[in-house]
Order: C-alpha cells, then sequence, then structure tokens
C-alpha cells in the first residue's frame, strides 16, 4: 500500500489517534514520508531531506569520481560543469519550500556543505584541509547556503 499518514506536530509525545482503514486496509502512521521528491518528516525540520539529499550528490560524485585523476581524466572544468549541472540541480530542487528556514543554521546544511565541497576537492584535487572559501573563489561558485538562498529567491 502507498498511502501513508503523517501528522504535523511540534510536540514530542503526540499520542496516535486509532489506525485509520481505507477500504479495509489499515494505513500506517509514519514519522517521514517522500512526496514529489521532497521527505517530510513529522516535525518539519528538513534534517531527512537535507541528509538524503546530501546522500544523492555524494553518490553521483563518487560514481564521476573514476573518470577524475590528479594527473589523467576529465578537466576540473569539466569537473565544474558536472556539478553546475548535475549536483547543484539535485541540491536546489524545491528548495523555496525548505531553504528558507535553513539558510540561517548553518549546522543543518553541513550535509549540503560537504557534498559540494567534494565536487571542488575533486575538481582541483586539493588536500582536504584546503580553505573551502579559497575553492569557492577559484572557481567563482557560492558556498551551499548562499546557492539555495539564491534559488529559493529566483523561483
Amino acid at each position: 500500500v502507498k498511502t501513508q499518514v503523517i501528522i504535523f506536530s511540534r510536540k514530542h509525545n503526540l499520542p496516535l489517534p486509532r489506525p485509520l482503514e481505507l477500504q479495509g486496509l489499515e494505513i500506517e502512521f509514519c514519522k517521514t514520508v517522500k512526496y514529489l521528491g521532497i521527505h517530510l518528516d513529522n516535525r518539519l525540520n528538513w534534517h531527512h531531506h537535507i541528509n538524503a539529499t546530501a546522500k544523492k550528490c555524494t553518490n553521483v560524485l563518487f560514481a564521476t569520481r573514476k573518470m577524475i585523476g590528479d594527473r589523467w581524466g576529465i578537466s576540473p572544468d569539466k569537473v565544474i560543469w558536472i556539478y553546475n549541472s548535475i549536483i547543484k540541480p539535485i541540491m536546489t530542487y524545491a528548495c523555496v519550500s525548505w531553504a528558507p528556514r535553513l539558510t540561517n543554521k548553518k549546522t543543518n546544511m553541513q550535509p549540503l556543505n560537504k557534498s559540494g565541497n567534494l565536487a571542488l576537492l575533486l575538481a582541483t584535487g586539493a588536500f582536504k584541509s584546503t580553505s573551502q572559501d579559497a575553492l569557492h573563489y577559484l572557481f567563482a561558485l557560492l558556498p551551499a547556503e548562499l546557492e539555495l538562498e539564491k534559488a529559493s529567491l529566483l523561483q
């Protein structure tokens, strides 16, 4: 059964109502649901959505990592092209609904920042300890929280 029920509330211990039935089938209550590619949790704090999005971005980057080497493989501008055309749309999908709530909380953005920074490290072959601000400046890219803020304002 694809139907699920979620109750949105800020209360920690919300008692669940009695089970719902539809045509004799019991519908389950869930803490998170996926609707149109957006992971909604019962408190609307977006942690699950951000972690799932960051995991998806990281998986794409690791799949492309096989084409990238220090002295061989695709050039850094192609890696940045992959970031701009594949990773950034994944990160900013439907951000108009969830990014305004998170852009002022940097701790929530950390998984997305890690994914964006991984793309820059792959493009340059730099060490993990390299300043992320310097890498963003080198490629004229915005950090994830600013990119989300920009995308949510434009949509």
